[in-house]
């Protein structure tokens, strides 16, 4: 997937990619009970960033820059369809808009940064 990525740039040209992190508790944890399709269909390997980082070296980047953007939004496609799941879809859905809310209302984009919700790789074509 990265090396593709990289098809596109020029030589000397950046490319950016970045990742949910589903590995992280508490995600990791609800996707295991209420959304089995989502651990299953998701590599939660490649959802380290010392992992994602290797993936972009070994794939011929350079200058590597790797970071985590810092969240609380849960996760709530491909859910369970018993009472568990849509239960917790309708507590995501909540949470996350709540979370949207308030951090517009304080001129934040995420008011409640619990886990690193996302992972991202930024690097230069060699």
């Amino acid at each position: 997937m990265v090396a593709s990525h990289f098809r596109f740039a020029k030589k000397g040209g950046a490319i950016g990619v970045s990742v949910p992190n589903y590995a992280v508790f508490p995600v990791k944890s609800l996707l295991n009970r209420f959304s089995t399709e989502t651990i299953r269909t998701h590599n939660l390997g490649c959802m380290d960033l010392n992992v994602l980082k290797d993936c972009v070296i070994d794939a011929g980047g350079i200058d590597v820059e790797i970071g985590v953007i810092r969240g609380a939004v849960l996760p709530h496609s491909a859910i369970n369809c018993n009472f568990g799941g849509k239960l917790y879809r309708r507590f995501a859905q909540g949470w996350n808009a709540i979370n949207s809310i308030i951090g517009l209302a304080t001129k934040d984009k995420l008011f409640v940064r619990l886990w690193d919700h996302g992972l991202y790789v930024i690097a230069k074509k060699s």
